[in-house]
């Protein structure tokens, strides 16, 4: 994928909850069973839709290692 797209999509996570990303993905999920759709377009969805879920999943991992890092350093001083 395209790094401006990669960009965008990480903007689009940290701007929305987890909820809305969450229904983005399962609508694009419902989109990849249009029978009509080409090869080109199923694969570009399932790179958005994976692309979606695995920064989603980074950016809460991130979140957590944050927070218990500012945990560790509140708890030691």
């Amino acid at each position: 994928m395209k790094l401006p797209v990669i960009k965008h999509l990480t903007n689009f996570i940290e701007a929305n909850d987890e909820d809305f990303v969450v229904e983005t993905i399962e609508t694009l999920e419902a989109l990849t069973e249009v029978p009509s759709l080409k090869d080109e377009e199923l694969d570009v969805m399932g790179e958005l839709i994976s692309n979606l879920i695995l920064h989603t999943a980074l950016l809460k991992k991130c979140y957590t290692i944050t927070v218990m890092y500012f945990k560790l350093v509140a708890y030691q001083i």
